[in-house]
């Protein structure tokens, strides 16, 4: 198999325009990856070093042998790039499917692996890797760096395009979003400490380079190379006629050298004031590279600022989740012993398919499933939702969004069924008994004064059915906080419209929208 013998080799290059050259890293993948241990499938493969990622079009993956190959790759700890892996079955003819990833990971040529696994090379790579990474017929799954096969946490990082979006969404909107991922991840790679090391040896020639042009030289010639002797000097005197040499030029001579014009005094000054121009050009070097330095450490400061808020605006989250959980985790306490002292204990052991029920970790697989909630439709924009993917790689706002409608779907139906009678907002700070519900802080019943009375008013404008408005769009100022994440902090807008047309519209899940503050 093409692409699967060779040693893995990574490219990354930096440019330094003060000075008009660059440098180019390589890395090579040697080491030998870790292979999961839990099914004895694995052991049928000897482990070898790993072998390359091939960054073109997609492959196909047919024999042992390569899926052998590709099960190293994946789980090498040393890999640096994405490696895309769709599975297939035999209901739908290879060629075809085949083509037709070619055409969803056309804008990841050059960025990541790609690899299309025939039916019986699917069974064997879900055999190898385990049941927390496998790969289903028809989806095509994005590894990162770093698979931990027996983790099945690890997995959530580990995105899957589902066959319901291939089929329902066209590839023009699919490529993109997966060439997008692959070029985040290859930004964000860091260079390999070896590379790193090299860099940091050249850098500081540079420098040293730059420092030795301000520094005071030595004589280009020696007083005894410059000694001429005088017959040679009478000749010289004779070829140059004095009168070559204007008044003005010997004033000017008599008052640098101090009144005694030589040709030893002359050469010297020649050799400072080409020292002079050695050392201006010098100057706009540094003054250059100072220059590129102060502009790259603004930038890191600024992404310093940036990563520190995140960091504490999820540490905030991660405190409010814990303090929810510890008193729910209370309540079900609470109510358990309730029901040992009624005779009612067996109850806490049935289990509640509606309780238990699988939340979204992939944000392709939440837009699939937005449909399934009876009282709430969502309107927006899914690219929108979708771009939230690449600053969530656990998945964990996905499954916040999927809360927030649940509790919007009670909502609704406790309303339409005169078992509650007020707003959102009292909904749930007052969550009437077994109805799903939402953190009542993390909700906004409207937009404050600084969005309604300025020109972002209109970005909250957004659509609803013709029946809703005959506008097709009404103000959505209503809105959950899924996140508090730097300027990103994404939220979900809705318009409650359950007393006229028995639902709930959700015109907005994205990043937060610009207001004065903001923009």
């Amino acid at each position: 198999m093409r692409g699967l013998r060779s040693s893995l080799w990574t490219f990354q290059e930096t440019f330094d325009p003060s000075l008009g050259f660059g440098s180019i890293s390589m890395a090579r993948t040697t080491s030998t990856p870790k292979c999961p241990a839990w099914r004895d499938s694995c052991s049928r493969f000897s482990m070898r070093p790993a072998h390359d990622i091939r960054h073109g079009q997609a492959q196909p993956v047919q024999t042992r042998e390569d899926v052998h190959a590709l099960v190293e790759a994946v789980c090498d700890p040393n890999r640096r790039t994405l490696v895309f892996v769709a599975g297939s079955e035999p209901r739908l003819p290879f060629d075809r499917w085949l083509l037709l990833v070619r055409n969803l990971l056309s804008e990841t040529v050059g960025l990541a692996g790609a690899y299309v696994l025939s039916p019986e090379a699917t069974r064997i790579f879900n055999n190898a890797i385990g049941p927390a990474h496998n790969i289903d017929p028809w989806t095509v799954r994005t590894f990162r760096p770093g698979v931990e096969p027996d983790d099945v946490e690890d997995a959530r990082r580990h995105k899957v395009l589902g066959m319901d979006r291939i089929a329902n969404d066209p590839v023009r909107r699919l490529a993109p979003m997966l060439g997008r991922r692959a070029r985040e991840a290859a930004l964000q790679t860091p260079l390999p400490g070896v590379a790193m090391k090299v860099d940091r040896i050249f850098a500081q020639m540079t420098n040293a380079s730059l420092l030795a042009k301000l520094d005071t030289p030595t004589p280009s010639r020696s007083a005894a190379q410059r000694a001429v002797s005088q017959p040679e000097r009478d000749r010289e005197t004779k070829a140059a006629p004095a009168a070559l040499l204007s008044e003005d030029i010997i004033h000017a001579l008599d008052l640098v050298l101090g009144g005694s014009i030589t040709v030893e005094g002359v050469l010297e000054l020649g050799e400072l004031a080409a020292v002079a121009r050695s050392a201006q050009a010098g100057r706009g070097a540094i003054e250059a590279r100072l220059n590129t330095y102060e502009s790259q450490v603004a930038g890191l400061r600024g992404d310093l600022r940036e990563v520190s808020r995140r960091l504490e605006d999820t540490q905030l989250d991660a405190a409010v989740a814990e303090e929810g959980y510890a008193k729910a985790a209370a309540e079900v306490r609470r109510l358990q012993k309730l029901l040992i002292v009624t005779d009612q204990a067996a109850r806490i052991w049935v289990p509640d398919e509606e309780s238990t029920e699988r939340r979204p970790v992939a944000y392709e697989e939440l837009a699939d499933r937005l449909e399934e909630w009876s009282n709430v439709s969502f309107t927006g924009e899914v690219d929108k939702l979708l771009e939230l993917d690449q600053y969530d790689e656990s998945g964990g706002w996905a499954g916040k969004i999927w809360d927030i409608f649940g509790a919007l779907n009670d909502y609704a139906q406790a309303i339409l069924e005169q078992k509650f009678t007020g707003g959102v907002h009292l909904y749930l700070t007052d969550t009437p008994p077994g109805c799903r519900s939402y953190s009542a802080t993390r909700h906004a019943p409207d937009e404050s004064e600084d969005v309604t009375n300025n020109p972002y008013y209109r970005l909250r404008m957004l659509p609803v059915p013709l029946d809703v408005s005959p506008d097709g769009e009404v103000f959505m100022g209503a809105h959950f906080k899924i996140a508090q994440y730097g300027m990103i902090s994404p939220r979900l807008h809705y318009y409650n419209d359950v007393r006229a047309t028995g639902r709930v519209y959700v015109g907005y899940i994205g990043k937060h929208l610009r207001t004065s503050r903001t923009n």
